[in-house]
């Protein structure tokens, strides 16, 4: 019985030991996470909010909840990758009731949107045009970054034209 409680506490101290060291160094093994974009960040010109969360990120459009992710670090460079999005944001984009306020995982979303659009006569085909159109403009860039204390900075291409986006820290 004490055998097995020692063996117990033992995997309890590496598994919660793996926990730590993969939220503040690894994502999937491969890729860092710079820890010192873990917070609130406010976008400077249209107030958005992003939240940056040990690989995880939260994003806040127009004051709704709207997309949800993760995303890997690397030597300046942050590469986001959406897996969420709000049905209530995409109601508001639309301007129509369309989905449930909650989140939708990708195939969630994608699945809820093509029986939706066949309710209202729209064909396979032009269904998946225009999810793989939505898809392909919510494709997010690998972006360049920098931070000094309490400002992020992030700089990528957007159809040949460089952008920057700045954030303050909240």
């Amino acid at each position: 019985m004490k055998k097995k409680k020692i063996l117990f506490a033992v995997l309890i101290l590496f598994f919660v030991g793996l926990n730590l060291y993969a939220q503040t160094n690894l994502t999937d093994g491969f890729d860092r996470i710079d820890i010192s974009l873990n917070g609130n960040w406010m976008e400077q010109e249209s107030g958005d909010v992003m939240t940056l969360d040990n690989g995880i990120f939260d994003i806040i459009l127009n004051d709704l909840a709207s997309i949800r992710g993760a995303y890997t670090t690397d030597n300046g460079e942050i590469s986001l990758t959406i897996t969420h999005y709000f049905g209530g944001f995409f109601n508001i984009v639309v301007e129509a009731i369309l989905l449930e306020n909650r989140w939708y995982s990708i195939d969630d979303f994608t699945q809820s949107l093509g029986s939706l659009l066949k309710t209202f006569g729209v064909s396979e085909a032009e269904i998946n045009m225009l999810i793989n159109e939505f898809m392909e403009i919510n494709h997010l860039p690998v972006m360049n970054y920098s931070i000094n204390e309490d400002i992020l900075i992030f700089s990528y291409y957007y159809d040949d034209e460089e952008m920057e986006d700045v954030f303050f820290r909240m």
